[in-house]
Parts: structure tokens; C-alpha cells; sequence
């Protein structure tokens, strides 16, 4: 509900400057939240205006999408990050770099969120699953316009 609060402030802010954004994205995992439901729903109530990009259990698993394709349910987040330091040994949460050390790889990742998301339309959870894959989209299309 914090970044839902900020992203509110931020959003009411860029009216008042004349610089009105025109989408807004707020980024967050499920994890152990327990207002996370909570967060979705009010989101899905703002008119489009603002987006819930999540992720169940966490994060790490659009990360782990970069190396493998799973629909495995997994327990907490340190499940899936134990997955992921498979492939990135190194790997700690607040690793700065992360990004770039996965450009390469955005290809793959995209591939396996969307079928991923094809998978769980046909059954009822949401674990595991990301909406990041829609967030990433959306900026590369945004970047082939300028």
C-alpha cells in the first residue's frame, strides 16, 4: 500500500506541473504482504491509470525467467532465489547491476513470462507468475518510438 501512496502522491504532483503521466506502474511482489490483494484491487479501480505490475512469489522470478522456463509453485521468495543463485551464484537481493547483467538474456525472458501467463490463465493460481514482462514490453516499445 506504500507504493501505491507514493505512486498516488507522485501521480496528483505531475497534474499540478503541467508534466501529467499519462500511465503509472507500481511494482510490487507478493511475497508475504498481507495486503497485497488489498493493493491489487484498489489499482484495478483507478480507470487505467494506474497498473499493477506483480510478481508471486517475488522479483526474483522474472530473474529466473532470463535463465529457465517454470511454472513450479514455489514457497517463499528464498525458494526462489536459492533457484536463481543456480545460475547466479552471486546473486543477493539489492544487487546492483542486475539489470545489465541480464540485457543479454531480456529475449528469453519474455518468451518465458508470456508463456507463463498463457499457463496460469488455464488454471486458478497465480504462483508462480510476473507481470514484468509487461512493464518490459511497454518500455522497449516506448524506446522504438524515440
Amino acid at each position: 500500500m506504500n507504493i501505491i501512496k507514493q505512486a498516488e502522491k507522485l501521480y496528483k504532483k505531475s497534474q499540478t506541473e503541467n508534466n501529467a503521466f499519462d500511465r503509472v506502474f507500481c511494482v510490487f511482489d507478493k511475497d508475504q504482504h498481507s495486503n497485497y490483494d488489498m493493493a491489487v484491487r484498489k489499482l484495478s479501480n483507478t480507470n487505467g491509470k494506474f497498473t499493477a505490475i506483480t510478481s508471486v512469489p517475488c522479483f526474483e522470478y522474472w530473474f529466473l525467467l532470463h535463465f529457465e522456463y517454470s511454472t513450479k509453485p514455489f514457497s517463499s521468495a528464498l525458494a526462489v532465489i536459492s533457484e536463481l543463485k543456480r545460475h547466479i551464484p552471486s546473486y543477493a537481493k539489492n544487487n546492483s547491476g542486475v539489470f545489465f547483467a541480464l540485457k543479454d538474456k531480456m529475449p528469453i525472458a519474455i518468451k518465458n513470462a508470456e508463456k507463463v501467463k498463457a499457463y496460469i490463465s488455464k488454471i486458478d493460481t497465480d504462483n508462480p507468475s510476473t507481470k514484468v514482462v509487461d512493464l518490459v514490453k511497454y518500455l522497449l516499445e516506448l524506446n522504438k518510438k524515440q
